[in-house]
């Protein structure tokens, strides 16, 4: 299913390829996702170059790199089984994860002035995050955090902080695969049914 910026649900019978690093293969402890150069520094834009997330052996810690960054540790927590990283537009990471069977965000809240984690607890399964267009200079690209909660699949938007929750459709849902851009330039969810 695409997500067109009117935010119009739109069906394909077959899904198109993922632009990016996004376009890689799918691991529930790996994660790839096309940036900038740095981390806070959208400086030459948020296509620079390929980011890779991955969970450290023990579980305990989200880590992050790119060609020309060297390993971040983004989060420290336990049993750590799930991830999803993007970056916002000021190339601040955005990233879901599964803790100890707990699905949370941790994102840049502008209100704050920091990095927040919010819990949304074991229904909400399958969590992934992307920047809907990384290309879009004019402000009106927006993260979206999808998930799954009782078989049926939501999205929450940047914009909204986060608390306003959007359902995609009524059909029911088992896992998101990958979630972003397409080569169609359509936002895309690739769910198994």
């Amino acid at each position: 299913m695409s997500l067109p910026y009117d935010g119009e649900i739109v069906s394909y019978n077959v899904p198109q390829r993922y632009l990016g690093a996004r376009d890689n293969p799918i691991f529930l402890d790996k994660d790839m996702e096309t940036g900038g150069q740095g981390i806070q520094n959208p400086s030459s834009g948020l296509t620079v170059q390929p980011w890779t997330t991955v969970i450290s052996e023990d579980k305990t810690q989200i880590i992050t790199s790119a060609p020309l960054v060297s390993d971040t540790v983004l989060y420290t927590g336990s049993n750590i089984t799930e991830v999803s990283l993007t970056f916002d537009q000021l190339m601040n990471p955005t990233f879901c994860f599964v803790e100890e069977g707990s699905t949370k965000l941790r994102w840049y809240d502008t209100s704050a002035g920091q990095m927040v984690t919010t819990d949304y607890g074991t229904t909400y399964i399958s969590p992934k995050v992307s920047l809907d267009d990384k290309f879009d200079n004019t402000g009106i690209n927006d993260v979206i955090f999808a998930y799954i909660r009782d078989n049926i699949l939501y999205y929450r938007l940047q914009r909204d902080r986060y608390e306003i929750e959007y359902q995609v459709s009524s059909s029911p849902v088992r896992r998101i695969q990958k979630i972003g851009m397409t080569a169609g330039y359509r936002f895309q969810f690739l769910c198994l049914v």
